[in-house]
């Protein structure tokens, strides 16, 4: 029981370092994806290209170790996701890969700060609706 105990602190442990390690600003890509309107129709569109987004993205970074691996993995699926996006929400989609500003967020227990960060934006439609935010890299919503 104790080996078991000690086994899983210091696999959390590790984790966690790993985690803490990429939870700066500067080495961590977000995901912004803003549904055309508030209608329900509109915010479960959004909610399907976010599913498709995260199906497509997730193979393509589970192997980058560094920011800049999955910047530029981004950058070059840049014409195939807006195509994913648009295609899947039946309505234009606008994607781009820049900076953003971010509220404070939490996921899984790991506070990140309000500030600006770098960021996937997906613009369906007219993009005045409720969004969806998460983390692309180090890949965390997949």
């Amino acid at each position: 029981m104790k080996k078991k105990l000690i086994a899983l602190t210091a696999v959390i442990t590790v984790i966690a370092g790993i985690l803490i390690g990429t939870n700066s600003k500067n080495d961590i890509v977000r995901i912004h994806i803003l549904a055309n309107d508030n209608s329900s129709e509109a915010q479960a569109v959004k909610l399907e290209v976010r599913d498709a987004v995260n199906e497509y993205l997730a193979p393509l970074l589970s192997g980058c170790k560094k920011k800049s691996d999955a910047i530029e993995i981004l950058q070059t699926s840049l014409p195939q996701l807006e195509q994913l996006a648009s295609e899947t929400a039946g309505c234009s989609a606008a994607v781009t890969l820049g900076q953003e500003d971010f509220p404070q967020k939490t996921y899984n227990d790991i506070v990140y700060p309000a500030g600006e960060y770098t960021a996937l934006i997906i613009k369906l439609g007219d993009g005045a609706g409720q969004n969806w935010w998460c983390v692309a890299f180090p890949p965390m919503c997949y």
